[in-house]
């Protein structure tokens, strides 16, 4: 579309709805969907200001779109996450060459390899936390309750002798509140 030329609201309208249906489908991106129509994006955010039509049909394909990216997302994080779970195979292709009188490489070899990536135990351990979380528990997740009762108060310990000292131990092993005394 040329610059300078002024469409009529309803060609914004007509315009602005292929941008939004192209762009609800979740395989071009909005700026490719505007270039098609020969506009660019921040035109098409200008009318989505200006014009309430344009707004909801471009909020419509916005969450459409969006819906679509995560299920989408979700598929392909399944698979990788299966991937590193079972370990994949890997092609990796080696080309050696020496350069002709110009400088350009001739290819005078080509060695292909194959090898196997074991699987990641940081996924296999993020399965297993999320899939059976009864049977595989982080470290730092505790079940039951904690209960800690007493008093211990600090004052000074430094001025107590060691016979003190293990009175006090001896004391809090035996489950008693305990008042650590300050010496004077």
């Amino acid at each position: 579309m040329k610059q300078g030329v002024k469409l009529k609201k309803e060609q914004k309208i007509e315009i602005a709805k292929r941008i939004c249906e192209n762009y609800a489908l979740g395989t071009y991106t909005l700026l490719s969907c505007c270039e098609r129509e020969g506009i660019s994006d921040n035109t098409l955010r200008t009318w989505v200001n200006e014009i309430s039509e344009i707004s909801v049909s471009f909020k419509e394909a916005q969450v459409v779109a969006d819906s679509q990216y995560k299920k989408e997302l979700k598929e392909k994080a399944k698979t990788a996450l299966t991937k590193l779970i079972e370990g994949f195979e890997s092609v990796e292709t080696y080309q050696e060459g020496t350069p002709d009188k110009k400088g350009k490489i001739i290819t005078t070899k080509v060695t292909t390899k194959k090898r196997f990536i074991g699987p990641n135990p940081t996924a296999v351990i993020f399965a297993l936390t999320n899939v059976d979380s009864e049977n595989f528990k982080h470290k730092n997740e505790t079940s039951g309750t904690l209960a800690v009762t007493g008093k211990i108060q600090v004052e000074n310990v430094a001025k107590l002798t060691d016979e003190e000292l293990e009175a006090q131990i001896k004391e809090l092993e035996k489950g008693q509140n305990t008042k650590i005394k300050n010496k004077k």
